[in-house]
């Protein structure tokens, strides 16, 4: 997983906080939703070393993919409450047909949930861990929650 660093100090700051040696270049503090994803995968990751949870390579793909789908969908609804936020009345008013006409490109990333399914449906097929498909599953039917929900009222 790759995340973004503004500069080597905080790169190593990062690291020595997460205990992680070469898996991941850290996010900058403009990024901490992704960083936290990357602590909840890379927690993932351990755990299922420890259990000896290697080879799940499709369940941990779709982890993975609906991570990186949750985190979007943050950063893009808490684009729209700053944007909500900043705004007069009048356009807080029209804040609903704003979101559609300016932010509907955040319905492209359904297809990082399409694949998430297919994997999680794959690794079914090919039985593999109980504990990384339910991950998987749980990950999946939130992603879905987050497409119908406006989560950036919450924020506001």
């Amino acid at each position: 997983m790759f995340l973004y660093s503004n500069s080597a100090q905080q790169t190593e700051k990062y690291k020595r906080a997460l205990r992680i040696k070469n898996n991941f270049f850290i996010a900058s503090s403009k990024e901490i939703n992704i960083l936290c994803l990357a602590v909840i995968y890379y927690k993932i990751m351990i755990l299922s070393k420890e259990v000896n949870l290697i080879n799940n390579s499709f369940s941990k793909v779709s982890i993975l993919s609906s991570c990186l789908y949750i985190a979007i969908v943050i950063k893009i609804n808490y684009d729209i409450a700053m944007q909500y936020l900043r705004s007069d009345g009048k356009t807080k008013a029209l804040i609903g047909l704003t979101e559609l006409l300016s932010y509907s490109y955040q319905y492209y990333y359904l297809i990082l949930i399409f694949l998430s399914i297919v994997l999680t449906t794959i690794s079914v097929k090919k039985k593999e861990s109980k504990l990384t498909e339910s991950i998987s599953l749980i990950l999946i039917l939130l992603s879905v929650t987050l497409v119908f929900v406006r989560s950036w009222r919450f924020m506001v």
